[in-house]
Order: structure tokens, then C-alpha cells, then sequence
């Protein structure tokens, strides 16, 4: 992590009740954990789950507004999870796709139509920025 990582788009402290909700679904169990914490740290109000059946739960019990994607996780991989999230969700979060597909990776998000893609490993002063920008189209 970069040293403006934790400044760039900071927001408040502890998370408001209208900070942006992101649920971070990521099978890897310290990926998971390190995103969640850095996130919250930024001021945003963030959930996890380690498979999409997980993220299904939370997705229809808490309405995030940005779901963090992995594509390849057990259980419910995140293909199988943005098409229950297009016929279950009444709004549908925005979806960012962090993968290690590689050059599959861009074709699998429009596939799932992703707002965006971090390959890893990522920059998060990237997924900052990008957060930013999805969070304010999302809130206008």
C-alpha cells in the first residue's frame, strides 16, 4: 500500500449510515480481510462475504451499493452470482470485478456488465479512485 492510499478520497472516520455500502465478496480469506479493513478505514460502510451464495444473503438483506467481485470462488462463482443479483435485486448495485483471470478478465466483466476491473494484484489507491467515481455516479 502506497502512502496517500488511506488519504485520497478519505471520508469520514467511523462510517455514517449514508457512507456507501460495498460488500466485498473475495473467496481468499486475507484478501478478503485486507480490503474490508482498508475500505472501512476510508470510511466507507463494508460487509464481506467469501462466495456469492454468502454475498446472495447480503446483497438481499443490506442493499450494497458497490459489490467488489471476484469471478473465481467456490460454491457460487461470480458469474453464477451477478445473474442472481440481475433477477433478485430490485436496484442493482454497481458491480467492480477484481480478478487474476488475466485477458479473460475484461470479457468475463462485460460479460456480467461489471462497472469496472482491477486485475490483481491492484493498486489500492486504484480501487480508491475508482470507488470514488462509482460511489458519486451512484449517489446523483
Amino acid at each position: 500500500m502506497t502512502p496517500g492510499a488511506m488519504t485520497r478520497g478519505k471520508r469520514p472516520a467511523s462510517p455514517e449510515a449514508d457512507a456507501p455500502r460495498l460488500l466485498v465478496v473475495e473467496d481468499d480469506a486475507i484478501v478478503r480481510r485486507f480490503i474490508a479493513a482498508a475500505l472501512t478505514r476510508a470510511g466507507y460502510n463494508v460487509r464481506a462475504a467469501a462466495d456469492g451464495q454468502s454475498a446472495l444473503v447480503e446483497l438481499l438483506g443490506w442493499r450494497p451499493d458497490v459489490v467488489l467481485l471476484d469471478l473465481i470462488m467456490p460454491r457460487m462463482n461470480g458469474w453464477e452470482f451477478a445473474r442472481a443479483c440481475n433477477e433478485l435485486a430490485e436496484r442493482r448495485p454497481r458491480i467492480i470485478v477484481i480478478s487474476a483471470l488475466g485477458t479473460g478478465t475484461l470479457e468475463a466483466a462485460r460479460e456480467i456488465g461489471a462497472w469496472h476491473v482491477l486485475p490483481k494484484p491492484f493498486d489500492l489507491d486504484d480501487l480508491l479512485s475508482v470507488l470514488e467515481v462509482v460511489t458519486t455516479v451512484r449517489a446523483a
